[in-house]
């Protein structure tokens, strides 16, 4: 089934710092060294049809001793998304989104993530996911939020 015209989205980005005791979320809580951070992302977008991706990925040289002992990290996250629109104001997505945040001990969190979203005027959309890891998709849980633009 082909997707149609439609519209596609690329980006990238790139960036180098020398960091003295800073803290990186889900990696390090004090981080000394150099970090080279790169990411990419795409989104394809048709009247009925969305298919995004991206990926991100560190590499982290570190100066000093580290708790537990560690030269350089390569953590690395990612997420690939399918969305129909069902109904002029319905879309159901799926989601599957991951990160290895590459440190002795630690596995790649993988998730899975169903979606719906219901656009109830031009200002206000309800949102409703399931998310579950991929190891157990049926112990998961769900969440809903409302979305106001103004």
């Amino acid at each position: 089934m082909p997707l149609g015209p439609g519209t596609l989205d690329v980006g990238a980005s790139g960036g180098y710092s020398i960091d003295d005791q800073a803290t990186i979320p889900n990696t390090a809580s004090s981080f000394t060294g150099t970090r080279l951070l790169v990411q990419a992302d795409a989104q394809y977008e048709t009247e009925r049809w969305l298919v995004a991706g991206a990926l991100h990925a560190a590499d982290l040289e570190h100066d000093g001793p580290t708790v537990p002992e560690t030269e350089a990290q390569s953590p690395v996250g990612y997420y690939a998304t399918a969305g129909l629109n069902v109904d002029d104001r319905h879309q159901v997505l799926a989601r599957l989104e991951g990160y290895d945040p590459d440190t002795p001990g630690s596995s790649p969190d993988d998730q899975l993530v169903l979606g719906y979203n219901y656009d109830a005027s031009s200002v206000l959309r309800v949102v409703v996911n399931y998310k579950a890891s991929t190891e157990d998709v049926a112990d998961g849980f769900f969440t809903g939020r409302l979305q106001v633009a103004f």
